[in-house]
Formats: structure tokens, C-alpha cells, sequence
């Protein structure tokens, strides 16, 4: 069986050093759909620099305390996963207030962010069924 290297599961080889990088065919890599290039900072992973590069401003501004990266959220069949919910205002009985926010890249071209169709028909459901809109940066 042939993996991609950019595969989880070659990944995880890698990082338990069973498999070696330089072992790999680089015929196999595949570059990823959106460009991005993940990193990882202080233990911490991101999908993607331009990510982390928002994570560090919005800590910034309302403090890593407030700041939940990766929630999930069920639509129908599918789920959506924005990078961030950002508590806005704690309330006395634990409700808060929030927004959420994803990083995508703006597209010079196309003038528009870099979204997948199939990401744009999830965050309408997310609105249309719960009444939350996603803030792109």
C-alpha cells in the first residue's frame, strides 16, 4: 500500500521514527489545496502560518483566557471547524458572549478570500440553522 507523505498516517511514522523522510519517494508529495504551510510554535500546532500569525494578534487583543481554538460544530451530516471562538463578555451564570473567527487567505486575482465551495455551503448552514456567521480575517 502506497501513502502520500502528507498523509497522517506517514506523518505519524515520521514523527515516531519508524520511517524516515529521506527514505520517502518525493515523486509521492503532494502540494497542499490551499498553499498553506503548517508550523508548530511552543508545542502548539497551526494549519497554517497565517494562522498563528492571528492566533498571536488576537491573544494580543482579548488575551489567550478567552481564546478556543478548533471548536467543532455538527451540521447535519458534516461538521465545520473555525479556528477560533473569542469570548467577547462573561456573564455572572457562565454564559458568555462570542464570536467566531477563521483565517483564510485573500486572493489578489479574484479579490475574495480563499474559500473551498463546500467551507462557504457550511458556514451559510452554520448561519441559517444557529444564527452564527463565521468573521473571516
Amino acid at each position: 500500500m502506497i501513502h502520500k507523505i502528507t498523509s497522517p498516517l506517514v506523518q505519524k511514522l515520521i514523527r515516531q521514527g519508524r520511517v524516515k523522510p529521506e527514505d520517502l519517494d518525493p515523486r509521492r508529495i503532494v502540494p497542499r489545496k490551499q498553499r498553506n504551510q503548517p508550523c508548530e510554535i511552543d508545542g502548539q500546532k497551526f494549519h497554517s502560518k497565517l494562522e498563528y500569525g492571528l492566533y498571536m494578534s488576537l491573544c494580543a487583543g482579548y488575551g489567550a483566557r478567552n481564546m478556543i481554538r478548533q471548536v467543532s460544530f455538527p451540521i447535519g451530516k458534516n461538521r465545520i471547524r473555525p479556528d477560533f471562538l473569542i469570548i467577547l463578555e462573561r456573564f455572572k451564570d457562565g454564559s458568555f458572549h462570542a464570536k467566531l473567527m477563521d483565517a483564510k487567505a485573500w486572493d489578489k486575482k479574484k479579490l475574495e478570500y480563499r474559500c473551498t465551495e463546500a467551507w462557504k455551503a457550511r458556514a451559510n448552514h452554520l448561519f441559517d440553522k444557529h444564527g452564527l456567521k463565521i468573521e473571516i480575517q
